[in-house]
């Protein structure tokens, strides 16, 4: 035999095409409790009920449709039921809207703190505060050549770290895409002196 759900007055069982699921009663003490006195069950001499290992409350009986197990959440506690008044079903309702727009503010509070930071750090990462390196070459017409191609790429990149930063400081947030094409730094080096830059991708 199939599975119920052991609230008063409902016999659903579990149905994946349908959307209804049974969750066990919870052991924890507190927790159970709370459950108990929502399904508001009575054992067959009028006593409290206790239900068995095996007995399940289906997702009806959720706001939202589906238990949680985030202590704030409004579905932490069933709250569906026939003997549940209707201003108390709305009232549930209304309460996973409300966390949910929490969450979700929260949520987007931490993911622009997120891209604060890396702008922060792009912008630390700005090779015009850098003094600048040493350079020392032999001289000859190939190491003078080559060593002007790695200052004019340098120079670029500067002139891009400097284009980010005002994009950054002229908008509400940085975009977290721009920042993370600055991530690899290559070590060039020439006749004894290093130059450092980051290049983009493009």
């Amino acid at each position: 035999m199939p599975e119920t759900c052991c609230a008063v007055g409902c016999n659903n069982v579990r149905d994946p095409v349908a959307g209804i699921s049974l969750y066990r009663i919870p052991k924890e003490k507190e927790r159970r409790e709370k459950w108990l006195a929502a399904i508001d069950r009575k054992s067959p001499d009028g006593g409290k009920w206790e239900p068995s290992a095996y007995q399940r409350l289906c997702s009806q009986h959720f706001a939202s449709g589906a238990k949680s197990d985030h202590p704030l959440h409004p579905d932490f506690v069933p709250s569906i039921f026939p003997h549940t008044s209707s201003p108390k079903k709305r009232q549930s309702v209304a309460a996973i809207e409300t966390f949910t727009r929490r969450r979700e503010c929260k949520r987007r509070r931490h993911e622009n703190a997120r891209k604060d930071e890396a702008a922060t750090a792009l912008l630390d990462l700005s090779v015009s505060s850098d003094p600048e390196p040493q350079t020392h070459h032999c001289g000859s017409d190939q190491c003078t050549e080559y060593f002007n191609i790695l200052q004019n790429e340098c120079q670029s990149l500067r002139n891009e770290v400097y284009m980010l930063r005002e994009k950054v400081n002229n908008r509400p947030g940085p975009n977290i895409f721009e920042v993370e094409t600055f991530t690899q730094t290559l070590n060039v080096s020439t006749m004894g002196s290093t130059l450092l830059f980051r290049p983009t991708n493009k």
